[in-house]
Order: C-alpha cells, then structure tokens, then sequence
C-alpha cells in the first residue's frame, strides 16, 4: 500500500494498449517528449488527455508549452466546469488488465519526479484474479465512468475515442461481479456534493483529524465542518509555511486546532503537493482520505456553479510508512508566531487576471473538412480562419467562412493543408475570438498505425525475444530511446515551474512518502526494454530514439506491443496466422526504415561532435548495429521473406554507413571514439565491444577484404575500397585490444547467408595488420626517400605509435589520405621502410607482390 512508486516505470511496464490522463494542470511538452513516447514504447497507441479548459487554453496560449502533436498522435481535451476540473487520474487499459492511479500529481515533470505527492494504485491483472480483486475492478471502472461523465457535449470526435477504450478493454462495460464498496469516490457534475458523497463512510465522531494539504479556502470552512461533524478530541493540520495558501487568520478561525510544520513528510526537501485527511475514529479504526482534493470549499462543499471535479480514494485501517509519517506531526510543535508572521507577510498572490486569450475549442478534422461546433451566439460570418501547423507555421488563410447554427465547416482542397493542419484561429473585425484545436480523425482512430507497420508487426512473429542476441541489442535500445541528456529536468523544470493560483509545483526531490519519483537518467539506464518480438516497434522506437534533438517534432508512430495473450479474441486476432501478405512490399519497407535509421545515426554522429556528447552516441550505434546483425541473423530466415531478398538496404547503402561510421569513430578529426573513453573515465562500457565486433561483421557484410585490394589503377569507383582498407587499419587493432569485442565478432560466424568463410576473413585479416605493423614497427624513423606513390599504398605519419592509412588521391607531390579527406599531405616529408622480410610475405592471391608491400611509409604533415 505505501510503496514508493514511479509513474514513468509504471507506464514502461507495458502490456496495455491504450492511456487516459485526468490532470488540472500540465507541461505538455513533458508530456509529448517523455511520458507518450514511454507510453507508446510499452504498447499504447491510444492516448488521450483530459485537462481543465482554462489551464489548457494558458498553455495553449504560450509558445514555450502549446502542444505540437495533439489531435494526431494523441487527444487532449479541454474540459470546462464550474470551478476547476481538478482530478489527477493515471487510468492504463488492455483487453485483460489495467491500472489505475488516482492521487495529487498533476502531468508536469514536478508532479511525476519531485514534488511530495500521494498516489493510489489499482490493479486489474487478468479475469482468473476477479473474484480477489473485485474491488479493484470497482475503482477502475468507476473511475472511467467519472471521467467519462465529463465528456457529454462534446464533439463527436472525442465520443469516438471513449468508445475505442471499451474495444480495446471490453470489460470496462462489464457489471461488476457483486455490488462492492469501492474506495474511488469522484465528485459529481451536479447533485450531492464531494462531502455528501463520503462523510457516510466516515466514522461518528474522531479521537484525532490530520489535515494536510497545500490550498485552504479563505475562511476554512471545510475544516471547520468536518469538525463539526466529527467533533475531534485533536485537530491537527499539517502546512508548508513557505509555500501554503492559507488565511494568517486560521489561529483565531479554529481556534481548537494546531497548525504544525509539515514538511517532515519529504524530510524538508520538495513542495508539498499532497492533499490527505488522517481520522482515527474513538472505537479504533482509522480512515484514510488521499487524492486530488485539497481541503478546501471549492472541493468538497460547492454548488455545481462554482464546484471542482474532484477525484479521492478512501482506505480504512491502512498501514505503513504514509500513515506513520502523518501521525508523526502529532509530535511537533505549534507553528511559531515568526511562522505566522512570514505567512502574513509573504508576498500574496494577485487575484488572476482577467484571460484575454481567444477561447480554446475543438475541431474534427475528416475527409479533407475541418468541423468547429461553437458555443451560442457567435457570429455567423467569420472574416477571417487561419491554419497553422503544430510548430506554429501559418500554413494559409481562408476568408469569410458561413457559420451554420454553430457549426463551421471548412473544406480544404490543399491537401498539404489539411495534414499538416494543428489548429486554426477565427478572427471577425482583427480580433481572433477563438482558437480550435483539431483532432483528425483518420489518425486517431487508426489508433497511431499505418496497415503497413501493423502488418509488419505480426508478421515478424519469428523474431520471439528468447535468443541472447537480440536480449542484448532491446537492452541497448533502451537506453538509445529512454536515456536523457544531462540536464533534462532542470532545463525542463525551469521552463513548466510556473506556479499559479489554483497548483505550484516545485523542482526539488523527495525521499519518503507513497509518491510518484521520476527515475534518474542512471535508473532508465538500468531498464530493460523488452519488445517480444516486436520488430516493427524497435524499428519505430530505434527511428524517434535517433530523432531526438535533430528535428522539433517527431511524429513517427510506434507499433504497440501486445502479446499473443492479449490478442486472443480481439478484433486483431487474425494477425496471430501466418496470413497473406506480400512479402516483397514489407521487404521494401524495412529496408526503408533501416535506411532512415541510417540517415539519423549520421546526424547523431555530427550532433555528437557539436554537443560534446560522444557516450550517448556510442550506444546509439550499438543499438544500429546489433539490430541490422539480428535482421541478417534471424528475421530473413521467415518464411514470408521471398527468397534472395534482404531486409536490408543494398550493399551501397550498407557500406556508406560502415565507411562513415568508422571515421567519425576513428579519424583524428572526429575522434568520438578517444573521446567517449575520456568521458568515460574507466567505467565498464559494454556497447563498445559490440561496437568493434559487430563493425568487423559489418565490413564483412559489405565484401570488402583489405587483403586482396591492389589499387595501382585505381578507377573513383574502387574509391571506397581504398576508404575501406584505412577503415579496417584503424578497426581490427581496437578490436583486437578488447577481448569482449573478439568474443563479440566471433560469434556472429554464423550470421546470414554468407556466414561461410567469414572465420577465415576474421582470422586473415587480423593476420594482414600483424604483418602490416611488424613491417613498419622497426623502422619508424627511415630516412631515405620515398619511392613514387600510388592511390592505395598504406602509408603512416611518423609517430611513437604508427597511424595506418592509405593513400586517396595524388596530385604533383602532394597526397590526400583516406584518415582525413579534407586535407593535403605533401610527399616529401614521407619516409620508405625497408622491404618486408619472409616471415611478413602477404597472403599470394589476386597477384600482390613483393613491391606492392614496400610500401608502408612513414612521414608527417
């Protein structure tokens, strides 16, 4: 009951197929960039945000937190009441279980990570655990249908996207087992109160009330009628004085009362954001009140005119930390006048001013039409409607548009208009009255799939999660998608710690109570991120892990993970067979996601050299390269995969990558290879033995064997080949030096097609630089002249320790080097070696000669 929980490890934990989000208050750009992308790597393609109309339309209005991808990649809906809507619901939904969590955290980075909050959770697993857990059934379904109350008068749209909740999780409409007492209680749109709804649960009369909480009415009426209700021998209430919202006067208010420093809850470190009520009741029993509530008479006494929609949980004689940390304010002693004195003197915060912003409303966007239904009276012509995409671009404007009753209805006949649009204003006399956000419809209820991926998905069902490979390569994939850059929080924190009226939310950590505490980028590091035998997730995920920081919006959607269990008797259960496909087409497609992969990683590899950040690079390309190894391993052994055909792009495209990889790895002008160890400083890094050993696979893969290169007539097509042998001079010493990576390159003798032979291109080649090396070792200081030159020769500035390379191009007697092509070397500062000696002689294939090994020079810039 009172175990320290994550929210965001919740939601990795995968195995549900849709999300929906109940909050007051939101950083949407937290949302978008953190908890979806977790959400739809775990497996829900079904996400909706629920949030009150006037903080959405502030964050709307504000370019730093507007939202770039709802209405495509996920819905969010303002809702309006008569106070706040204020519940603060986690509620995660598949076919045979769901989660719920119900407590005080709003969806910002303090409420997911820092702030002291209380959460409840709820747990459903499957329908042999029923009869155990009726009552949590109880709170998810009833927490469904409270939120769901608040959606009558929507548009059709939002309708539509309650109603893909009960496909995905049909037993969110099921009667309940037997008529339990169910601890969620949600405050109604009209009708009883929050407080008329639970005080007949509450005992007769108290022996002792803890009050805490963050937000007081002005003349403590709530408190006071709960005491009056239960007539306590001790009244306690537990504030922050630094951060509360509570009337100077509350000594004189309640005068049977002691006000206590509660900030012992988070050890005085976080805001303190938990709403809770403590009764223990004079016959011995104990009652417990968490949730969204805050103890005051907007939440729990209000008509419906000024009333919030609130969200509690009621438990009865729990126990645990959470309860006896409460009881322990019991122990400490009355606020001090000085304490009283900055509370009175603190500076207040002015009354809200009045919101000019244009009014936020939605918009449905289907067959190439937008529809806006407006509130009553408005104006039947608008003079003006402008569209603007998700970053704010104002794609084009459209003028006087007719208003039918209400209904606006725009066809756009640009179609780029139309998918790019995110909403639009409508302006009458230069005035924008209202903002409409648009939800398109053939987006959302695709549910984030094309039938293409989704075909790709299941048909991969080969690809079963068990071989140790591909175990490795989802472990490093985790950490290329879920492992944040230094600094995130903060930077983010600074941006969304906006603190208004009705929420604050603070930046520091808390180390004890039943809160929701963010993972550290260390702790995501540790996470496993198992797809089971989704390839068409990790080919998505892998593709917006490597978009990070490269665009300002990534809009890939990711395939969901559900397993086999989940699929059985769902509408979906015909892509568990092996059913007709065109093998040829899915081909194609992954063979374009692989090569957009390849695409990003490039980016990544210039972004990492601008940023400093060399570490995060190397596991990106860990996770490239033990996910293209796995295809050729595994997946083109499916039967569905026509045969000589390769998921895989073409041999070009494969060896682009090898050949510019390794010299951002390697060349003294990139060097994000030297670099990554320096940051390192000594710790175990494991993706670089996978880096060298599968980078040696690789060159294999694209058939470059630097042994039987001889280029005295080099054509620029054979260019690359030159490049490839510098590579392999730079590549075959690191990975000798790294016995992991030895292990690593070793153990893919197997791989593909072409696996024949590979142990004796390995062993070859490690045999060539030994004798290139031996060659040149003895005599890095010769000094008679050198010979003539030729596009090939293996050539070396004189150093301590030698740095191989070959020669790319001549011109006159100045030489450009494969190590740096940007650069020219002149030939008179080369020095020739003595010839190699018999016990050095190449490999006799494809005619090299004794001349053509001559040629290790040594030299210098």
């Amino acid at each position: 009951m009172t175990e320290r929980i994550s929210l965001l490890d919740e939601i990795k934990a995968g195995g549900y197929q849709a999300s929906l989000i109940a909050t007051y208050n939101a950083y949407l750009p937290f949302y978008e960039e953190v908890v979806r992308p977790h959400l739809t790597a775990s497996g829900c393609r079904h996400n909706l945000i629920m949030m009150d109309a006037h903080r959405c339309n502030e964050a709307f209005n504000d370019l730093g937190s507007r939202p770039r991808s709802a209405g495509k990649l996920y819905s969010l809906i303002p809702v309006k009441v008569g106070g706040a809507f204020h519940p603060k619901i986690l509620l995660l939904l598949g076919r045979n279980k769901g989660s719920l969590f119900v407590g005080s955290h709003n969806l910002t980075i303090a409420g997911y990570s820092s702030n002291l909050e209380l959460t409840n959770k709820f747990t459903y697993g499957s329908a042999r655990d029923r009869k155990q857990i009726q009552a949590e059934i109880a709170a998810l379904q009833n927490a469904y249908q409270f939120l769901k109350s608040y959606m009558e008068g929507q548009p059709e749209i939002v309708q539509e996207m309650f109603e893909a909740f009960e496909r995905l999780a049909p037993w969110l409409r099921e009667p309940h087992i037997v008529d339990v007492d169910t601890p969620f209680i949600g405050s109604s749109i009209s009708g009883e109160t929050l407080w008329e709804k639970v005080q007949w649960k509450l005992p007769t009369a108290a022996q002792r009330i803890f009050v805490i909480g963050p937000f007081f009415d002005a003349k403590l009426q709530f408190i006071q009628r709960l005491a009056e209700r239960l007539n306590p021998r001790r009244l306690i209430v537990g504030i922050s004085p630094e951060e509360v919202e509570i009337t100077d006067d509350a000594p004189r208010l309640l005068p049977n009362a002691r006000f206590v420093d509660a900030q012992l809850l988070g050890e005085g470190a976080g805001y303190l954001h938990a709403k809770a009520i403590l009764i223990e009741s004079t016959d011995g029993q104990e009652v417990l009140i968490t949730g969204s509530a805050n103890p005051s008479s907007a939440a729990w006494l209000a008509p419906p005119a000024t009333r919030n929609a609130e969200a509690v949980v009621i438990r009865t004689n729990v126990q645990g930390q959470v309860v006896d940390d409460i009881k322990q304010l019991a122990e400490q002693p009355d606020l001090t006048e000085a304490s009283w004195q900055y509370i009175r003197n603190r500076p207040k915060r002015t009354a809200e001013e009045k919101f000019t912003a244009p009014t936020l409303v939605l918009a449905m966007a289907a067959d190439n039409s937008l529809v806006i239904n407006l509130p009553p009276d408005n104006p039947e012509l608008w003079d003006e409607v402008s569209i603007f995409d998700g970053l704010g671009k104002l794609l084009g404007t459209l003028n006087n548009i007719a208003c039918n009753e209400g209904c606006l209805q725009i066809s756009l006949a640009d179609i780029a208009w139309y998918k790019a649009a995110s909403w639009v204003e409508l302006s009458v006399q230069g005035i924008v009255k209202f903002r409409a956000l648009i939800h398109h419809r053939e987006e959302l209820t695709g549910l984030g799939q094309t039938s293409t991926e989704r075909a790709l998905r299941d048909s991969l069902a080969t690809l079963t999660g068990e071989t140790p490979m591909l175990e490795e390569v989802l472990k490093i994939i985790s950490k290329v998608i879920f492992a944040e850059d230094d600094g995130f929080s903060s930077n983010r924190a600074e941006s969304s710690g906006q603190r208004t009226d009705a929420e604050s939310e603070s930046t520091s950590e808390i180390p004890q109570f039943e809160i929701s505490i963010g993972a550290t980028q260390k702790g995501i590091r540790k996470k496993q991120f198992y797809a089971e035998g989704d390839l068409g997730l990790i080919l998505n995920a892998l593709i917006y892990g490597l978009g990070k920081g490269l665009y300002p919006e990534v809009q890939e959607r990711h395939i969901s993970q559900r397993s086999e269990e989940e699929l059985v008797g769902s509408e979906e259960e015909e892509f568990l067979l092996i059913h007709r496909i065109d093998g040829t087409e899915l081909v194609q497609h992954c063979q374009k996601k692989i090569k957009k992969i390849f695409s990003r990683m490039l980016k990544q590899y210039e972004k990492a050299k601008s940023e400093k950040k060399p570490v995060r690079t190397i596991i990106q390309l860990a996770a490239v390269l033990g996910l293209i190894c796995h295809l050729r391993c595994e997946v083109e052994k499916a039967a569905w995969v026509p045969r000589g055909q390769s998921l895989l792009p073409s041999i070009p495209e494969l060896r682009k990558f090898f050949l510019e990889s390794c010299r951002y790895l390697y060349a003294p002008n990139e060097a994000l290879l030297p670099n990554a160890l320096v940051d390192l400083e000594g710790e175990d890094c494991p993706e670089l033995a996978y880096i060298r050993g599968y980078l040696v696979w690789l060159a294999w893969e694209c058939d470059f064997d630097a042994r039987l290169a001889k280029f005295s007539e080099v054509r620029n097509e054979k260019l690359d080949e030159v490049r490839a042998v510098d590579r392999l001079l730079q590549l075959i010493p690191d990975m000798k030096s790294d016995a992991s990576a030895m292990a690593a390159a070793y153990q893919l003798q197997n791989v593909g097609c072409r696996s024949a032979g590979y142990d004796d291109w390995l062993a070859g080649h490690i045999k060539w630089h030994e004798k290139i090396a031996a060659a040149a070792q003895p005599r890095l200081h010769a000094v008679p002249e050198a010979e003539e030159l030729n596009v090939g020769d293996i050539v070396y500035r004189k150093s301590e320790t030698p740095y191989f390379t070959t020669v790319l191009e001549i011109n006159n007697r100045k030489v450009k080097l494969a190590e740096n092509e940007g650069i020219w070397y002149s030939v008179s500062f080369l020095r020739m070696v003595q010839p190699i000696s018999a016990t050095a002689s190449p490999p006799q294939k494809k005619g090299w000669t004794t001349n053509d090994w001559r040629r290790v020079l040594g030299g210098s810039r």
